[in-house]
């Protein structure tokens, strides 16, 4: 387990990134993925999850979204229309959570985030490996 250590920065910037990050997951996904998200930058604000989680609660996430599929279209599994995907908005909102966190997992453990200094954890980085 790699200890993260902020940066004594300012957290306006930071604020204000999850800000337009909220703002665009409630814009493309909703208002439930946007109350979703504001729930993961309250998340990140308060304490800095590791890319490794973030990745584990993605990937649960987009384990269930046939789960909830499933169970919140059981009663119109026989009829074929726009109903069963627009009267049952829990797996796209499930899905679209999902992919924002696996956005975020992964480009905080590739690039870092912003006023936090993430180790490598053993692996070279880009200009160790050109050398």
């Amino acid at each position: 387990m790699t200890a993260y250590v902020r940066s004594s920065g300012t957290r306006a910037p930071r604020v204000l990134r999850w800000v337009v990050g909220v703002a665009a997951v409630w814009g493309l996904a909703g208002p439930a993925a946007g109350l979703g998200w504001i729930v993961v930058a309250g998340w990140h604000l308060v304490r800095t999850p590791a890319p490794r989680r973030l990745l584990a609660v993605s990937a649960t996430l987009f384990a269930l979204v046939p789960v909830l599929w499933v169970a919140g279209n059981g009663d119109r599994l026989g009829e074929f229309s726009v109903d069963l995907v627009l009267a049952n908005r829990a797996p796209g909102t499930a899905a679209a959570l999902a992919l924002a966190l696996l956005v975020t997992g992964v480009w905080r453990d590739v690039v870092g985030a912003a006023g936090t200094d993430l180790p490598s954890a053993g692996r070279p980085t880009i200009e160790e490996e050109a050398w």
